[in-house]
C-alpha cells in the first residue's frame, strides 16, 4: 500500500446548500452556480495533481512521519475560511494559489494527525502545544501552531518547488490581509531558520512512542 494518501478535492454541495447560503444571505453575497463550483473544483484538482507527487512525500520525509489517514477529503464550498479540521477550502483563489493554501492546511493535518501523534485519538493523543512551546517558546496559540507550518511551507517553496516567489507572495498576503499571528510566525521562522525548526520537529516526533 502506498504511503501517499489520496487527496480528494471536490465541491461540497451540502455545505454550499446550507451554510454557504446562510453566509451569503447574511452578508448579501452572490452565490455562483453549482455548475461553476464543479468546474472550479475540477480546475483545483488538475492543478494540485501537478504538485502532489512532490509535496506530500517531501512533507512526510521532512518530519519523519506519515499521514495517519489514507484518504484526506478536501471539501470546497464558497465563503468558508480555509481550515484543516475538518479540511474545508473556498473558491476565492485561482488554482495556482489554491495549491499553496491547500499545502498550508495539509501541513496542519500532518503535524497533528500522523503515525506518531493523532490529535483526536483518545489512545494516541499527544499535547503538541506543550511540546511546541518547549521547542519554540511561549507565543499566543495561533502563532505557536503556525511556526511549524510556516517552516514546512518555506521548505516546500524553496527546496521542493524551488519557487521563491511563492514564499514572498505568502508573506505579503499575511501582512496585506492583517493576519498578525501569521506574520509573527513568519518572523520567527526568518529569525531561527526553517531547517533548524524542522529538525527540532522531526526529533520531537522520533522521540514519541509509535
Amino acid at each position: 500500500m502506498s504511503d501517499i494518501p489520496e487527496i480528494r478535492i471536490y465541491y461540497s454541495y451540502l455545505l454550499a446548500d446550507f451554510e454557504s447560503k446562510i453566509i451569503a444571505e447574511k452578508f448579501d453575497l452572490k452565490m455562483d452556480t453549482e455548475e461553476q463550483f464543479i468546474v472550479w473544483a475540477g480546475n483545483y484538482r488538475a492543478e494540485w495533481s501537478k504538485y502532489e507527487g512532490e509535496i506530500i512525500p517531501a512533507l512526510q520525509k521532512a518530519l519523519g512521519v506519515k499521514f495517519y489517514k489514507k484518504v484526506i477529503d478536501v471539501n470546497c464550498a464558497p465563503f468558508f475560511r480555509p481550515k484543516s479540521d475538518p479540511l474545508i477550502m473556498n473558491f476565492k483563489n485561482l488554482p495556482d494559489k489554491f495549491v499553496d493554501e491547500l499545502t498550508h492546511e495539509l501541513c496542519h493535518v500532518l503535524l497533528t494527525d500522523n503515525t506518531k501523534a493523532q490529535h483526536h485519538s483518545y489512545k494516541r493523543r499527544v499535547n503538541l502545544l506543550d511540546i511546541w512551546e518547549d521547542l519554540f517558546g511561549r507565543h499566543d496559540t495561533n502563532t505557536l501552531v503556525h511556526i511549524p507550518v510556516q517552516a514546512l511551507m518555506q521548505h516546500v517553496y524553496i527546496d521542493v518547488l524551488k519557487d521563491p516567489s511563492r514564499l514572498e507572495r505568502d508573506k505579503k498576503d499575511s501582512k496585506r490581509y492583517g493576519h498578525g499571528e501569521y506574520t509573527d510566525s513568519w518572523n520567527y521562522v526568518e529569525k531561527h531558520g526553517y531547517k533548524e525548526i524542522i529538525e527540532k520537529l522531526k526529533k520531537s516526533y522520533s522521540e514519541m512512542l509509535a
